[in-house]
């Protein structure tokens, strides 16, 4: 469901990417708005789920093992085995794609006997997955979550 945003929603959004711990105070000042505005369009952001809270941690500094493990899956299975997929906790997102892949998931291991196991014993195994590529991050060169270009391009109304 597409959920439209104006202009006061999405500079909202872009400053809380920016820094997710800044006050409505001081969001208020910088967007030239009452608090309690932003307050009420933060709260509405949230509870429509187009805005969430989490601290991000680097896999590479606390030396863990951070892949993506792309997935075909074989008839009708597609909706079950993402499911599935999305009930293993290592396991940080799964996506029903297109291309020559059904399913692309984020996964996180201490290490790459853990990510072996992970594959074997829990990924493998389930009904539909017929083959399944993995591909293991050796360096990030960009890891961004900010939509500035998006939200407040100009072809952002």
């Amino acid at each position: 469901m597409k959920h439209e945003l104006d202009l006061l929603d999405r500079r909202i959004i872009v400053c809380l990417q920016q820094d997710g711990r800044r006050t409505f105070a001081s969001l208020a000042a910088e967007l030239h708005v009452a608090e309690s505005t932003v307050r009420t369009r933060v709260s509405k952001l949230t509870g429509s789920s187009i805005l969430r809270f989490f601290a991000d941690v680097d896999p590479y500094v606390l030396g863990l093992t951070y892949a993506h493990v792309m997935i075909r899956v074989r008839g009708t299975h597609l909706r079950h085995a993402a499911k599935a997929l999305a009930a293993i906790p290592e396991i940080l997102y799964v996506g029903m794609c297109t291309g020559s892949y059904d399913i692309v998931t984020d996964v996180v291991c201490r290490d790459n006997q853990h990510l072996l196991s992970l594959i074997q014993d829990d990924i493998r195994p389930i009904p539909g997955i017929e083959y399944l590529e993995t591909f293991i991050t050796l360096d990030i060169l960009k890891d961004a979550y900010g939509y500035e270009a998006v939200l407040l391009g100009p072809e952002s109304g």
